[in-house]
């Protein structure tokens, strides 16, 4: 079985196996979270986002905006 994992940032990990793909506490935004005060380290401003449209699951450990970017959640496909 072939399997692809990608650190993109903060908490967020992409897994891809031949069989699904997952995103973990996906953190895009470019303001920030928490009224503009955290910024992801390291930055991850130019990461390949080429998966994105083939996404299966996004696993999300919590709510807060450092680990759930409702504006990247709203891109995805349905």
């Amino acid at each position: 079985m072939n399997t692809e994992i990608k650190f993109l940032g903060h908490a967020s990990i992409y897994i891809k196996t031949d069989k699904v793909s997952i995103v973990t506490d996906p953190w895009f935004s470019k303001t920030g979270a928490f009224l503009h005060t955290w910024h992801q380290f390291p930055d991850n401003a130019d990461i390949d986002m080429s998966w994105k449209n083939n996404l299966d699951f996004v696993c999300i450990s919590h709510e807060h905006q450092d680990h759930c970017d409702l504006e990247f959640l709203k891109t995805l496909n349905s």
